[in-house]
């Protein structure tokens, strides 16, 4: 049987066998790396247990992958179907079953970028399809051999504002922190920074996703999550605060340079002098890490000193470091690595000190020794030299810069002379037209600048007005009825800090201000946030708030009263007024106003959104918090008007 079902110039699909495992499992690979390099795999939860395997494409469009015995290993399960379904295997590794007159990757019937599993490929997407209630995320091998679904899981989370997470058996192991625009802030190395990948984040009410892109697809690039958290590779530190976050232990090199630099640091590192002699080696003393792997190892318990510990590991080639096993003050004993030294981290907080085995030519000799001393002192006089230069171009640049200023100290910019030469008039001062003092006014008159302060063009932006007033009267609307705001005679401004203030004088409309402004007189930015709660009731009811009452057995609901009980019985609906809304009512969305508005107007200041949650909220189809019941819901006297329940 053909294995090589399909193939392109970068990427190959193929039955393979992962590691030593004796089962075979249909994956992607890459073609032009000479080390099998898997990027996905179909049926990791159901492997080949023999070396006979079919792959069938149905008339419907579902891929199917059959054993010996033609029973089904796995399957596309399609949700629909094509006239003329054709399977193809893209540059970019994506898997596809598609129409074969329709190339649009939107109309693909299937593809394997829609189901990832431990590598993420540019094009890939990780979030989640809100219309599908689907989940695109990454989850790492469960071991070298086998690609069943391990321990750690990166997956974005989407509780508050969207964060990507990575999980293992203990929770959450590294939070890359929220969206800014550019990147996840949580990432060390600045990924805009390649200058071959492109990242997005795209957010709307049919999906929160996830992208990367690279401009030119001659170069490979991949995010893989491995199965033993060793993603820097041998002999490779880890550090999420620099950047790139993997590093080279001092004395050694990247194993392949051109992986490295496309920031595959899976290959790890070398010694930079490879021969190991054995009885001739030094060790060398690396402070700050988390210990390496230490599932090839042996100690040594009891009390036993460091230079015990480095005798016992030079006698044994095969010793390749040694730790101190209890670094308590009543601690001892050694440990002893074989092998490479896997999954180091840099924690110089609570990091240990490890030897390792190096050639004893790393430690130098009289003649390495007096050339570091002449390539010093080169170094520091040519530093030297450099700092006269460009001190002597500062120099050169700053006298251009006054000849500038002063017009090449004509005479006309000159003001006067002192003890200490001549004053000239510089182009930045503001130029002083004239003077004068008469009786009790003094009067000094400068040239005309019509910009203004510089104070004004940075921190006028950064005032925040509080309007203490907002109502429907004061909502105007253009001809294309766009809202505008009016009536700011009784608004407030915060500046640098501030979050609220207080007053003895309380102005506004009653039914639109906060609990905490009617009656202590506080107001802050969540006092607006009240007001706007009052008028999305309003608008979604078409009732006004001061003349809304209706009779519930001993009270009086007003408006926020009548909302709150059809919330509690769940019978929101009965709010919406179709009449008014017309055309324009979409019922999902004006239920989730009310739901919306009832959070503004809660009782606590702080249980009430902010305003840009609040625009989230009802830009956004995620879920929100249940409200608590709000204060005003009576009406303080009884109204025999009133409507009844």
């Amino acid at each position: 049987m053909e294995k090589h079902w399909f193939h392109r110039a970068e990427v190959r699909a193929r039955l393979l066998l992962p590691g030593k495992s004796r089962n075979q499992y249909l994956g992607i690979w890459y073609n032009n790396i000479p080390n099998q390099t898997m990027v996905w795999v179909a049926n990791r939860e159901a492997p080949l247990t023999n070396n006979t395997g079919v792959l069938t494409l149905t008339e419907a469009g579902t891929l199917n992958l059959l054993n010996e015995t033609d029973g089904l290993i796995w399957s596309t399960n399609a949700s629909r179907t094509v006239q003329n379904p054709t399977v193809q295997l893209l540059d970019s590794g994506n898997l596809v079953v598609k129409d074969a007159d329709d190339d649009k990757p939107e109309n693909f019937l299937w593809q394997n970028f829609d189901h990832p599993t431990d590598t993420y490929l540019p094009g890939m997407k990780m979030g989640w399809d809100l219309i599908r209630g689907k989940e695109l995320y990454m989850s790492s091998w469960r071991s070298n051999d086998d690609p069943a679904p391990g321990e750690f899981r990166t997956h974005m989370d989407l509780s508050g504002y969207p964060q990507i997470f990575t999980e293992g058996g203990r929770g959450v192991r590294y939070r890359y922190g929220q969206w800014n625009g550019v990147q996840f802030s949580g990432i060390a190395y600045t990924v805009t920074d390649a200058e071959n990948i492109r990242v997005a984040l795209e957010m709307n009410r049919e999906q929160v996703m996830y992208s990367e892109y690279v401009v030119q697809l001659s170069v490979v690039t991949r995010l893989t999550l491995y199965p033993d958290g060793n993603g820097c590779g041998a002999y490779g530190s880890c550090n999420v605060a620099e950047s790139p976050p993997c590093q080279c232990l001092d004395r050694f090199e990247p194993r392949d340079q051109g992986s490295w630099s496309r920031a595959d640091w899976s290959g790890g590192c070398v010694r930079r002098v490879p021969h190991l002699s054995c009885r001739d080696d030094v060790f060398f003393k690396y402070s700050g890490l988390k210990m390496p792997d230490s599932r090839n190892s042996s100690i040594i318990g009891g009390r036993i000193s460091l230079d015990e510990c480095e005798a016992v590991c030079s006698r044994n080639c095969s010793c390749l470091a040694y730790a101190r096993l209890d670094i308590s003050k009543e601690g001892g004993g050694c440990l002893f690595y074989y092998g490479d030294l896997l999954d180091i981290r840099t924690v110089f907080a609570v990091g240990q000190d490890l030897y390792i085995r190096m050639s004893s030519v790393e430690s130098g000799s009289g003649r390495k020794k007096r050339a570091i001393l002449v390539a010093s002192f080169a170094s520091v006089a040519g530093l030297v030299l450099c700092l006269v230069i460009i001190l002597l171009c500062c120099w050169n640049k700053r006298r251009k810069e006054v000849l500038k200023a002063t017009n090449h100290f004509s005479m006309a910019n000159k003001l006067g002379e002192g003890g200490f030469g001549p004053v000239y008039w510089h182009r930045n001062l503001v130029r002083l037209l004239g003077g004068c003092i008469e009786r009790e006014e003094n009067m000094l008159i400068y040239e005309y600048l019509p910009n203004s302060s510089l104070d004004v063009i940075i921190f006028d932006s950064r005032l925040r007005s509080i309007h203490r007033d907002l109502k429907t009267s004061n909502i105007l609307l253009d001809a294309d009825m766009n809202p505008k705001i009016s009536d700011f005679g009784l608004a407030r401004s915060f500046e640098g800090n501030e979050t609220e203030a207080k007053t003895r004088r309380v102005v506004g409309t009653y039914g639109y201000m906060s609990l905490e402004y009617a009656i202590d007189g506080v107001f802050s930015v969540k006092s607006d946030v009240f007001s706007f709660g009052v008028l999305v009731l309003e608008i979604v009811s078409g009732k006004r708030y001061r003349g809304f009452c209706l009779k519930d057995h001993d009270h009086d609901l007003n408006l926020l009263g009548h909302a709150w009980r059809l919330y509690k019985e769940d019978k929101t609906s009965q709010l919406v007024d179709s009449t008014s809304l017309g055309d324009s009512l979409d019922t999902k969305q004006a239920l989730r106003s009310i739901h919306v508005a009832l959070l503004c107007v809660q009782k606590r200041p702080e249980d009430r959104p902010s305003m840009s949650s609040v625009v989230f909220m009802l830009g956004n189809e995620i879920s929100i918090a249940e409200a608590k019941e709000p204060e005003f819901i009576f009406h303080r006297e009884r109204c025999w008007h009133c409507s009844q329940v």
